[in-house]
């Protein structure tokens, strides 16, 4: 999921034109929100995609290899559009990629806190869910758990804290 992040601001950095990239990531503000929107976007996106591929297949483990796949597909876009553009774009692109909270402003980090707040408990919650998902989706059905809606549940909310942390670091 944080490759699609990746993939997301690429897509802003490295094809907004020769200088347009280093100009989105000299704008301050409105550049950090713009390359935190298409971070979200593009995690949001490869997330929406892990959970077509989670509803037609069967085992985790496939799952996972499918996860590391659209990973590495992500990443060889990313290559090839560096491959083609400017090398300030592709500077701006490395020094977010390096990532940091030294840009983040004081707005955005409390918005940061504070969706972190939100968001983590009901992650802490899926703790026991996990558990009887890495018994294996038979041992886990016999025990009362719904696999489908389990399996749901834990990759959007792992894939929504991975965008927001790609997104501000």
């Amino acid at each position: 999921i944080s490759s699609g992040a990746s993939l997301g601001v690429a897509f802003v950095v490295l094809l907004s034109g020769s200088l347009g990239g280093v100009a989105l990531s000299r704008m301050g503000y409105i550049g950090d929100v713009a390359m935190s929107v298409a971070a979200i976007v593009g995690s949001l996106a490869v997330m929406s995609l892990i959970l077509y591929v989670a509803q037609k297949v069967r085992g985790n483990v496939t799952l996972l290899i499918i996860g590391v796949m659209i990973g590495y597909l992500a990443n060889a876009i990313i290559g090839v559009m560096k491959f083609f553009s400017a090398e300030e774009d592709v500077k701006a692109y490395v020094v977010w990629g390096l990532g940091s909270f030294a840009r983040v402003s004081g707005d955005a980090m409390m918005l940061f806190i504070v969706l972190m707040a939100v968001l983590l408990p009901p992650a802490f919650l899926l703790v026991k869910t996990m558990n009887l998902l890495l018994l294996g989706d038979d041992y886990a059905r016999n025990l009362g758990l719904d696999v489908h809606r389990a399996r749901m549940r834990v990759i959007v909310s792992s894939g929504v804290l991975v965008a927001i942390v790609t997104a501000y670091c």
